[in-house]
């Protein structure tokens, strides 16, 4: 993580300085790269790392939400995008100094052998705690767990492959991914159109920024106080929330009111950025929580990759307006409301269950159930029968 976090700073800053659109593009590639690598980890590191029922909370108020409203201020301070990158490198720095204090995940590195470290990363847990800790049952537990990790590791090699192990990872899958990809196609590109909406695109992004940490907070607060209320129903909501405000911004353009009906439209278009944060808390969290340790890094690496597609496509959505004014609102309704229904149906509740270390048996992989069905079928012909197969009647 502090290897992809000096890579994004130093590509930045390099970028700062492109004489050319070629060479801009070059080293803004190369920084995104970082970033994304950071994202991965950084995630995965954040839910091996925290109590279950603090999860949610937790990411809802160290976010990027705020970051939305805080990078409009800077970005009118600094007056030209070389500064402003400059700007943003540096303020990466103290995140960088951060990361040194900061030990590998426990999980991680059991599942890599180190149960040196692994000791104590749990021992300086416990002190940070301030609770006991019986070194000898530690020890007996990683020396166990880390004979069952390594017996697993010399028989398996996992890669994306394994997201489809089972019928149930291939519905988390795809309804993750698909999930991921339609917040980014609402997310990026609607941010892309906001210079069309009424009022200043600063004051757009400072509202759009300070309304999706406010969701955050209510619904972090909600989460934290009300068992019942989990991952499923947060996602849920935030969905059928953007859809109605997606279907009012399609019913104005429909009636051709939309300039009269502006403050509408822009309204509801930063109602839709608002949800489109949970949504994202919600993907993230569910995305490690429903698969065990040894592939939690490949999916949400997969799912990431869904998150950059949506993003590419996004620029391209707001061009159905030429052949149908009202259809990019309508096309990201219908995204909506099949995320919602794929979500419902496909992916279980993870709120207060514990992470997942092991694959599931070999007897529950697809591959398995195409091959276990009954094969014991009689090829003999009947001893009573004609030679077409029918039974003889009885004279």
């Amino acid at each position: 993580m502090m290897v992809t976090l000096v890579l994004c700073i130093l590509f930045m800053l390099i970028s700062s300085f492109a004489s050319s659109l070629i060479w801009f593009t070059v080293w803004r590639f190369c920084a995104n790269v970082a970033n994304a690598g950071m994202i991965v980890i950084w995630n995965v590191f954040f839910i091996e790392n925290l109590p279950t029922k603090d999860r949610f909370w937790i990411k809802s108020i160290i976010a990027w939400s705020p970051n939305m409203a805080f990078y409009a201020i800077i970005a009118y301070i600094a007056g030209d995008w070389r500064t402003l990158t400059r700007t943003s490198a540096l303020l990466a720095i103290p995140a960088l100094v951060l990361l040194t204090f900061l030990c590998e995940s426990p999980r991680w590195l059991l599942q890599r052998g180190k149960l040196g470290y692994v000791k104590t990363a749990i021992m300086r847990i416990h002190r940070i705690d301030g609770r006991l800790c019986d070194v000898q049952l530690l020890d007996y537990i990683l020396y166990k767990e880390g004979q069952r990790f390594l017996e697993s590791r010399k028989k398996n090699k996992y890669s994306f492959i394994h997201l489809f192990y089972t019928r149930t990872f291939a519905g988390y899958t795809i309804a993750v991914s698909f999930s991921i990809f339609v917040t980014s196609v609402m997310l990026y590109s609607l941010v892309f159109n906001m210079e069309k909406l009424s009022g200043s695109l600063y004051w757009n992004n400072i509202i759009m920024g300070l309304l999706q940490y406010a969701c955050n907070l209510v619904t972090g607060f909600v989460d934290f106080k009300f068992e019942r209320i989990g991952r499923k129903s947060i996602h849920d909501v935030a969905q059928l929330v953007s859809s109605v405000a997606l279907a009012v911004c399609t019913l104005v353009y429909l009636s051709g009111y939309q300039v009269a009906l502006s403050n509408l439209v822009r309204a509801s278009t930063l109602c839709v950025l608002g949800m489109c944060s949970l949504l994202y808390t919600t993907n993230v969290l569910c995305t490690n929580e429903l698969f065990p340790t040894c592939i939690r890094n490949v999916s949400f690496s997969f799912v990431q990759t869904w998150s950059r597609i949506g993003v590419v496509v996004s620029p391209l959505i707001f061009f159905l307006g030429d052949l149908w004014t009202p259809s990019p609102y309508l096309f990201m309704c219908i995204l909506t409301l099949t995320d919602l229904l794929l979500f419902r149906f496909n992916v279980t509740e993870t709120k207060g269950k514990p992470l997942s270390d092991n694959m599931p048996e070999n007897d529950q992989q697809i591959s398995h159930d195409t091959k276990s069905g009954d094969r014991n079928v009689e090829l003999l012909p009947l001893k009573n029968g004609n030679d077409d197969g029918t039974l003889k009647q009885d004279k």
